[in-house]
C-alpha cells in the first residue's frame, strides 16, 4: 500500500513564536518550503540535478488553512502526496502534524512549476522523460490514497461584496 511522504520533521522553534504565544502562520510556510525541498529531492529533483541540468522548481501558488495552534517546543511532522503532475507543473499536498498528539494542524496545496536557469535568465521546461516517468508514477500510486477534503480550497468572500477589479 503507498503511503503519503513523510520527509520532513521538525519542532516549533523559538523565533517562530508570536505575540499570541503560539506558532505565527508565516512559519508555518517555512515548514512546508522545507517539506518541499524534501520532496524535491525525493523524487530526484535534488541538487545534483539541479548543477546537472539547470533545472529546478520554483513554487508560483499555494494555498493554506489553519485547523491548530502550535506552541513551542511542539514536536512537528509533514506528509506529502503528490497529486498532479504535467509536463511542466508539480502539485504537492502537504498536511502538518503535531506529533505528539497526532492530529492535523495545517495543510498546503502547492503548484511548483519546472524552470530551467541558465546564463540568460530562467524560463519554464518541461521535465525531463525519465523524471517525467517517475512523477506519473508516484501521482498515480498518490492518486489510490485519496484527494484530501482541503486540497483544491480558495479563500471565500463573505458577505455579498464581490471584489471588482480596479481601473
Amino acid at each position: 500500500m503507498t503511503e503519503p511522504l513523510r520527509l520532513w520533521k521538525g519542532e516549533v522553534l523559538p523565533e517562530w513564536v508570536d505575540a499570541n504565544r503560539h506558532m505565527n502562520d508565516g512559519y508555518y510556510a517555512v515548514a512546508f518550503g522545507e517539506a518541499s525541498w524534501r520532496v524535491q529531492d525525493h523524487l530526484g529533483l535534488d541538487a545534483e540535478y539541479r548543477e546537472r541540468t539547470g533545472g529546478t522548481l520554483y513554487s508560483v501558488e499555494a494555498h493554506l488553512t489553519w485547523d491548530r495552534e502550535l506552541a513551542l517546543g511542539q514536536r512537528l511532522h509533514i506528509e506529502s502526496l503528490v497529486l498532479g503532475v504535467d509536463t511542466k507543473r508539480l502539485r504537492v499536498f502537504h498536511r502538518l502534524f503535531a506529533s505528539d498528539e497526532g492530529c492535523s494542524a495545517a495543510t498546503m496545496d502547492v503548484m511548483m512549476l519546472h524552470v530551467a536557469q541558465a546564463e540568460g535568465g530562467v524560463r519554464t521546461a518541461p521535465f525531463p522523460a525519465d523524471i517525467a516517468r517517475h512523477l506519473e508514477r508516484v501521482a498515480a500510486e498518490h492518486a489510490a490514497l485519496g484527494v484530501p477534503a482541503e486540497a483544491g480550497r480558495t479563500v471565500r468572500n463573505i458577505g455579498n461584496r464581490v471584489p471588482q477589479p480596479s481601473g
